[in-house]
């Protein structure tokens, strides 16, 4: 199963990848997407770091939980760095302001509930034929 996706890419780019698919005979989407899978760009992006970064933020906020839940509750917090960085109301307009601040860094944001980390609960379906 693929995503869908819409690309524009610069025509040069286009038309040298057609000739490629055309000798290796092969669709263009094909040759692209293969092209985008043995990326070095892909191949060397460190997802272990991007998940320590992850765990890191998360535990800071629940961490912070007590603090954040007596003095904004229901608001939306950014937390980087371990360090609350920003708040609002509005969460659009606080990822907004997170992504013009920090564009290359994860920052955990999060509504400010009762409990620190929400758990939702999926029943679990059994076919019986």
């Amino acid at each position: 199963m693929g995503t869908e996706i819409l690309l524009t890419i610069p025509d040069d780019l286009y038309r040298r990848a057609q000739r490629v698919a055309k000798a290796q005979q092969q669709e263009v989407t094909s040759l692209l997407v293969e092209a985008l899978a043995e990326s070095s760009i892909l191949a060397d992006f460190d997802y272990a770091q991007e998940d320590e970064n992850v765990e890191r933020e998360m535990q800071a906020y629940q961490a912070m939980h007590a603090e954040l839940w007596d003095k904004y509750p229901g608001q939306y917090v950014a937390i980087q760095g371990g360090n609350l960085v920003d708040r609002d109301t509005d969460p659009t307009a606080l990822s907004l302001r997170i992504n013009e601040k920090y564009p290359d860094v994860f920052v955990w944001i999060g509504k400010v509930e009762e409990r620190p980390i929400r758990v939702l609960q999926m029943p679990s379906f059994r076919l019986i034929r």
